[in-house]
């Protein structure tokens, strides 16, 4: 992009939506490539679905050590309906 910057050619204007896009998902990508166990895994995909669905925030510090073992994802659940905003925010600030 500073390339096309430096030159002076003209952005359309759906350029830089889409470049913010794919820069983002390519950050997620390498957080989940880091990830090194399954368990961290799936955590990590039940959290991104708080940004579109409801759920609900789990303190993994009131759970036994067996209750994290067995199940898959202990800090978020998901549920139905839509995401609201202020969990949306919430999903956002886990991320940085």
């Amino acid at each position: 992009m500073k390339i096309v910057e430096v030159l002076g050619y003209p952005n359309d204007k759906g350029l830089m939506p889409h470049y913010h896009r794919t820069k983002t998902l390519l950050n997620l990508l390498g957080i989940y490539k880091g990830l090194k166990s399954p368990h961290d895994k799936v955590t990590f995909k039940n959290t991104l679905k708080g940004l579109y669905q409801n759920g609900l925030f789990i303190n993994p510090k009131n759970l036994s050590k067996k209750f994290i073992e067995i199940e898959s994802c202990s800090t978020f659940v998901p549920i139905d309906g839509e995401a609201s905003p202020e969990q949306v925010e919430k999903v956002k600030n886990l991320f940085g």
